[in-house]
């Protein structure tokens, strides 16, 4: 078993592809991205909303600590599949993923799937229209 030691503020997301080819991604101090304006303290609570694969989430669960908590939320069912499973290769025990969609009233939506992930969005059912 191999160890790939992590420096505090980076995050590195790997992508598999068929006959296990595998790219990979560093993201260098990926905390200064979400941080700016409030620098989470070990005990901390946070909200991912719109949690994609969990690249955000990971740098969230260590900045809270094994003290505080991430709720991260994401709508599109494969996606959060690999949020879910990104969080367990990952042993983020802080994190609770929940599957769900957050919009602005109660109405009946749909989720559409695109060709790239960050594509995918929320629309209301009756209308189309994008929200």
């Amino acid at each position: 078993m191999s160890h790939l030691l992590i420096p505090q503020g980076w995050a590195i997301t790997f992508r598999f592809f068929p006959r296990g080819r595998m790219s990979w991604n560093v993201i260098m101090n990926a905390g200064d991205c979400w941080f700016h304006a409030y620098k989470p303290r070990p005990g901390d609570l946070i909200i991912d909303a719109g949690a994609g694969k969990g690249e955000d989430t990971v740098i969230s669960s260590k900045a809270v600590g094994p003290t505080g908590k991430v709720h991260s939320i994401e709508a599109h069912p494969i996606t959060f599949r690999c949020l879910h499973l990104f969080c367990q290769l990952n042993l983020l025990h802080n994190v609770t993923a929940t599957n769900f969609a957050i919009i602005d009233a109660t109405r009946p939506v749909a989720i559409e799937t695109q060709r790239g992930w960050q594509a995918n969005r929320i629309v209301t059912i009756d209308a189309k229209d994008s929200i």
